[in-house]
This record gives C-alpha cells, sequence and structure tokens, in this order.
C-alpha cells in the first residue's frame, strides 16, 4: 500500500491520503491502520533555499505477520487456559 503524507515545515503529519493507484490491497482495515500509524510519525522536512518547507511524500507501508511471534502467542495462551 502507499500513502502521500503532506509533511509540514516542522516536520509534522498533515493531510495523509491513500494512493489507490499505486496500492495493492482495498482493506478498509489496513488503510486505517497505515493512517493512524503515519498520523505519529514525523518527518524531516523538504528544504528549499536552505529554509524547510511543506510538501508531500510518497510512503509505502507493508504488513506482514511474524510466524513467530503468532506460535508463541498461542503457546501462552494454551498454556494459560491449562
Amino acid at each position: 500500500m502507499v500513502l502521500q503524507v503532506l509533511v509540514h515545515a516542522n516536520g509534522s503529519v498533515g493531510n495523509i491520503e491513500y494512493d489507490a493507484a499505486r496500492s495493492t490491497t482495498r482493506s478498509a482495515e489496513l488503510i486505517a491502520a497505515a493512517t493512524e500509524a503515519a498520523q505519529r510519525w514525523h518527518f524531516n522536512p523538504q528544504m528549499k533555499d536552505g529554509k524547510a518547507i511543506e510538501g508531500y511524500v510518497r510512503i509505502p507501508v507493508m504488513f506482514s505477520l511474524d510466524e513467530t511471534a503468532s506460535t508463541a502467542h498461542d503457546k501462552a495462551e494454551k498454556t494459560a487456559s491449562k
């Protein structure tokens, strides 16, 4: 998935848009999770003539399931339920 994020001159995040043309997912849950995460990020803003300016950045976001963490969680649940 790809997000387009407006980065303000102070590095904070402004508008966040889902870039459907460059994304492979249409999952509303994944789009919401990526957007919520991006809202907490801080960036080094673009510089022009030695001065910070706001601008958009395109950010690829990948989701994956860590099988090891999932397996450990399942084992802990099985142990707790005994």
